[in-house]
């Protein structure tokens, strides 16, 4: 089991794994915390996000530092392409998905540590795009190249705005 601790009413915290012997929601009874927490389920699943362009697929990659960008690379299933949800956020290497600068247009793709301002909420649509205010996360000018940038932009019918979840082990 593991669930987000929030340490201020901004949702900024971290996901910790449950107490022995609890569950679920349980695990917010949590003896050494003292002040109230909120909080969500963390998905304890974990999930490589892969896009594809013809016959080439790729797999968004994090960076292990707060401010680090997020790039396109071949799929290795460790654990700088591992995500998960909580919530309306995506984790990776404990830090948030983060459009850095702002939820804007063009904006680079990274992590930082979570705050649970909107440039860290994304939805993930039915026909598999990953927004953020509004805008799409896709690859940057469309290239499936390795350490290819992911940005975000206008909402249009292009591969590279789509995404898939594959869980991982």
């Amino acid at each position: 089991c593991h669930f987000w601790i929030a340490t201020n009413p901004a949702m900024i915290g971290k996901i910790v794994e449950c107490s022995p012997g609890t569950r679920g929601l349980d695990a917010f009874n949590r003896p050494d915390m003292n002040t109230p927490i909120r909080g969500q389920i963390a998905d304890p699943v974990a999930y490589k996000l892969t896009t594809t362009k013809g016959s080439a697929t790729m797999c968004m990659e994090g960076s292990l530092t707060n401010g680090g960008t997020m790039f396109m690379r071949a799929c290795t299933d460790t654990s700088p392409q591992r995500f998960r949800w909580v919530g309306n956020t995506l984790i990776n290497e404990g830090r948030c998905v983060d459009a850095l600068g702002g939820a804007k247009k063009d904006a680079q793709m990274g992590v930082w540590d979570c705050n649970g301002n909107t440039n860290q909420r994304i939805e993930m649509t039915s026909d598999g795009r990953l927004k953020v205010a509004g805008y799409c996360m896709g690859v940057s000018e469309n290239k499936y190249i390795t350490n290819q940038k992911v940005i975000l932009w206008d909402c249009v019918n292009e591969e590279g705005q789509r995404w898939k979840l594959t869980p991982v082990s």
